[in-house]
């Protein structure tokens, strides 16, 4: 089981890495895409990821709002356990269901975890 499930769009792996790596270093157990074993159903070992995961941070950008795996994700996770967390790292139109929750703004965030001008910002 994962601490932090992380839901992205692939076009985002390399700003979604410092991400995970960022958690990581504050102590969190994080699971994404890269890690499934070899030999293991995707969907199902993905579905099972999800729905452990204690938090679903969902990293939204222009990409993973246009990726419907990406919105069933966070769609999942917020109505069966209300788990959400999520992440902007470019301006972006959120999907309406998300438009009112508090994201974390990483949008000039580069990985410095010292950075405290990075913070939260509701969407305009």
């Amino acid at each position: 089981m994962a601490g932090v499930f992380l839901s992205y769009s692939s076009e985002d792996r390399e700003r979604v890495a410092l991400v995970a790596e960022g958690l990581r270093a504050e102590g969190f157990e994080v699971w994404w895409d890269r890690e499934i074993p070899v030999a293991v159903t995707y969907e199902e070992y993905i579905l099972q990821q999800l729905d452990s995961a204690g938090a679903v941070v969902v990293v939204w950008s222009p990409a993973s709002v246009a990726s419907r795996y990406v919105r069933w994700e966070a769609q999942r996770a917020e109505r069966r356990r209300g788990v959400v967390v999520p992440v902007l790292i470019e301006e972006v139109d959120l999907p309406p269901e998300y438009f009112l929750v508090q994201s974390a703004d990483l949008t000039r965030w580069t990985g410095d975890r010292s950075d405290r001008e990075s913070g939260s910002s509701t969407p305009t």
